[in-house]
């Protein structure tokens, strides 16, 4: 009886439903944190967005492919890794600005 039990369970999908999934979201988590503390070397901040934004977007690809494969449902925090990618894009946005405007003000001098 377990058997059949666990056939008609539906499975829920979040940020530790595979190891690969766990693995992506602590590495995009680190990058951010990374990113955040990175302020007086804005190149490297900035690589590090357009990393965290392809890690990001590679969640939620993997959030796809779980979904498919599985009948699931998905939990209420998977909902919040739609929203990492445009935090990056916002936060690559503006060190872009930052950096325009210091090479405008070094022309200045």
């Amino acid at each position: 009886m377990e058997g059949v039990k666990s056939l008609t369970e539906k499975a829920i999908i979040d940020g530790g439903s595979t190891l690969f999934l766990l693995i992506a979201t602590g590495g995009a988590l680190v990058i951010a944190l990374i990113t955040i503390f990175l302020f007086k070397d804005r190149k490297l901040q900035l690589r590090l967005c357009v990393v965290g934004i392809t890690i990001s977007l590679l969640i939620i690809f993997l959030y796809y492919n779980e979904i498919r494969k599985l009948s699931g449902s998905i939990s209420l925090s998977c909902i919040f890794v739609f929203l990492i990618p445009v935090a990056f894009i916002m936060a690559a946005r503006g060190i872009w600005h930052d950096e325009k405007l210091v090479k405008s003000l070094n022309k200045l001098r």
